[in-house]
């Protein structure tokens, strides 16, 4: 089924006004956010803990939190408010860069600056907490690493991006726990089937809506091969790799290119 996630405004957290506790605040919700990702880097592994890490390093970084005691102190800015404005700075610099992966980073300022307004004020946080009761393709402007760490990805049979790229960190998590994904498809042309029983085909590149008998039966058996690949593939992979002289090596690709 096609599930429709609209993005989160900010607008309520913006307009709280300053007051004297906000950089004890912003130093606990930082502290906290850091100790969230620590728990979570202890009990994760592969893909995800590194863009935990990732993620880490970017609260710890004396630029991001220097940005936002600066707009404080010197613009009078409420917590909130430097919140969203050093997010909008970083993105906007980011936005406008040559390079993809720096681009495709602002999914990740966006991720952490979100978790930091959540922390601060739990009661404003939106009640959407994506749980999937049923197989469901998410269909989303975008989605950040943090959201799709928090799916039952046992029910998520897929994904539509409006906005991502091939080294967004979302779609690299996708990849590595085998969720199709299909990318730069209007969110308004797939809106207006929110709801409709759908197949998603990311390899090809198609999206069946309301698929009749003969292309569910089709994708039944495609689905079934493709599970009996990746089982392969996946006891391929662990098995130990060795040079013609016998030697024990390690075998990595880039999962990008």
């Amino acid at each position: 089924t096609l599930t429709l996630l609209q993005s989160d405004s900010l607008d309520s957290y913006r307009v709280i006004p300053a007051s004297a506790q906000d950089s004890t605040l912003l130093e606990h919700s930082l502290a906290t956010l850091a100790e969230q990702l620590n728990q979570q880097l202890r009990e994760r592994d592969g893909e995800s803990k590194t863009i935990l890490s990732a993620h880490l390093s970017l609260i710890q970084d004396d630029e991001f939190a220097g940005n936002i005691r600066h707009l404080m102190a010197e613009q009078h800015q409420g917590l909130g408010a430097a919140i969203i404005s050093n997010m909008e700075q970083i993105c906007a610099k980011l936005s406008a860069s040559a390079s993809d992966y720096l681009r495709e980073r602002v999914s990740d300022i966006r991720d952490i600056s979100e978790q930091l307004l959540h922390i601060t004020w739990p009661e404003l946080k939106p009640r959407n907490n994506l749980v999937l009761e049923k197989p469901t393709i998410l269909v989303a402007e975008d989605l950040t690493p943090s959201q799709f760490l928090s799916l039952d990805l046992k029910n998520l049979a897929g994904m539509i991006l409006e906005k991502t790229g091939r080294t967004s960190h979302t779609l690299i998590l996708a990849r590595a726990s085998a969720i199709p994904v299909l990318s730069d498809l209007p969110l308004d042309a797939i809106a207006r089937y929110a709801g409709q029983p759908a197949v998603l085909d990311a390899q090809c590149g198609v999206l069946a809506i309301n698929p009749n008998d003969a292309v569910s039966g089709y994708y039944q058996v495609a689905q079934t091969l493709a599970d009996k690949r990746q089982k392969q593939q996946a006891q391929a992979a662990a098995q130990l790799a060795y040079s013609r002289d016998k030697k024990r090596i390690d075998i990595a690709a880039n999962i990008g290119t």
